[in-house]
């Protein structure tokens, strides 16, 4: 087992931190002081009322309205600043109150780095950072705890021009620790929503929880042809949460990315997010979760991985051709479990750019594949990328015209799946051995090969039990 060479830092005293997340019964997020005390979080949700409750430390107040950065003293509710870049100064353990308004936020204006115990705080949807030109509105580099709730980041275009260079309405750089980003709204960025671009780029405990995301990445596929990136939620890092967001009209939803050699991915959750209107592009795929590895000491570098309760739906943006549900290129011990996707070209890819060990696909459904659609579930590897040990268990797959699983590898188990298609294949098995296929339920509408396997076929013997498929046409 590989380890981070040295653990991230505990966040200091007195910092409100995210609890109360139950993976596997999607319990709603809240959040607890370091007394145990429920911190709520009304406010921030644009139901009105205060947010005083979350204040550590000075409190410097903005309003985009009736301040006036020269007459501003921090510490005075009195006597507030017009802009947030003027605010930006605050010291560590200071609160920043962003009061209802618009406040124009030039790019590389608001920048905290090095800080420590940091919290921007909203009212809900009408406190609006909006981005005077393309660009980060907020940039988190090097820093420990640091809180953004109830604010409205709002960028100014929805397809991305030449030129820019990647870019985040919210961007961390550097090594964060303990970042909390919850309840707020991301709007018209023509890139990245939160992503980790440039530098180490590793954000340790980071929490994403319960905000909305929409038209990130361009949403006009005609224009998509140079290739432009964009994601709702890009992360790198570990011991994090991406957990109860809403994204509409993304270009990709969530992208775990492995980092150069050397830097572990592990212990995140991608849990109970809803994805609906991910678009697709003239070359590159639409994603609704993603992780993506690269090597590290000849292996993958992302480890236990968690992908579970999500729903991912294409429509109405993506036509299904190039857009996929959930996509993982490398990892072990990843986790994909009780997700739903529906009307993407292909469902669960897993296409494995290096060997990959101890995976779970369970309890996942996949139905109405879009035009083109391939294959509901797919788990290939070639040469010495090679995929050994999956559980591929009690999934419904619905393929339409497409496919129901393709499965390469060794030593899989495969069982309990059930999977209804028109003229596709039901089960498709190819370079693969070993373990064990049983009591997986395949219909066919039209018959064609409910289930097929190499030519070399005696070469699967021992994968088969007496039991291994009801095939009904």
């Amino acid at each position: 087992m590989v380890e981070q060479s040295s653990a991230p830092p505990a966040p200091p005293a007195n910092k409100v931190r995210l609890f109360g997340l139950d993976v596997n019964g999607l319990t709603r997020p809240h959040i607890r002081d370091d007394s145990g005390n429920i911190v709520q979080l009304e406010a921030a949700s644009g139901a009105g009322g205060s947010a005083s409750n979350v204040l550590t430390g000075q409190t410097l107040w903005v309003d985009p309205v009736n301040g006036n950065n020269s007459t501003a003293v921090r510490g005075n509710q009195s006597l507030q600043y017009r802009t947030l870049a003027a605010a930006a100064a605050a010291q560590n353990g200071d609160t920043i109150m962003i009061r209802p308004g618009t406040n124009m936020v030039a790019p590389g204006s608001v920048v905290f780095d090095a800080k420590t115990n940091i919290s921007v705080i909203g009212f809900g949807p009408g406190s609006i950072l909006q981005a005077s030109a393309q660009g980060q509105i907020i940039v988190v580099s090097n820093c420990t705890a640091v809180h953004i709730e109830g604010v409205t980041l709002k960028g100014t275009v929805t397809t991305k021009s030449g030129g820019t260079g990647y870019y985040a309405l919210l961007e961390l750089g550097g090594t964060n620790n303990h970042v909390t980003v919850v309840k707020n709204r991301f709007l018209n960025s023509g890139d990245h929503g939160i992503a980790h671009l440039y530098g180490p780029r590793s954000s340790y405990n980071l929490r994403v929880i319960d905000n909305y995301f929409e038209q990130i990445g361009g949403t006009n596929n005609s224009t998509f042809g140079g290739g432009v990136d964009g994601t709702a939620v890009a992360v790198a890092g570990g011991d994090s949460i991406i957990a109860f967001n809403r994204m509409h009209n993304v270009l990709r939803g969530v992208e775990i990315e492995g980092a150069p050699s050397g830097d572990y991915k592990h212990r995140i959750r991608v849990v109970g997010n809803t994805l609906n209107g991910i678009w697709e592009g003239n070359r590159d795929f639409g994603y609704g979760i993603a992780i993506t590895a690269n090597s590290a000491d000849g292996q993958s570098n992302i480890l236990a991985i968690e992908i579970s309760g999500n729903l991912i739906d294409a429509y109405p943006e993506a036509t299904g051709r190039f857009s996929v549900g959930i996509y993982v290129s490398g990892g072990n011990g990843v986790t994909i479990r009780d997700n739903k996707v529906q009307r993407t070209a292909n469902g669960i890819m897993v296409s494995a750019n290096m060997p990959m060990n101890g995976c779970q696909i369970i309890g996942n459904e996949v139905g109405q594949l879009g035009e083109g659609g391939a294959y509901s579930i797919l788990v290939t590897g070639s040469g010495t990328n090679q995929v050994r040990g999956f559980a591929i268990q009690n999934n419904l797959t619905v393929g339409g015209l497409g496919n129901g699983l393709r499965i390469a590898g060794l030593d899989h188990l495969v069982s309990g799946n059930y999977s209804l298609t028109k003229i596709g294949l039901g089960i498709s098995l190819f370079s693969a051995g070993g373990g064990l296929v049983t009591s997986n339920f395949l219909w066919q509408t039209i018959t064609r090969w409910p289930i097929k396997t190499p030519a070399s076929a005696s070469t699967l013997k021992p994968m088969f039990s007496t039991r291994c498929c009801a095939i009904i046409s």
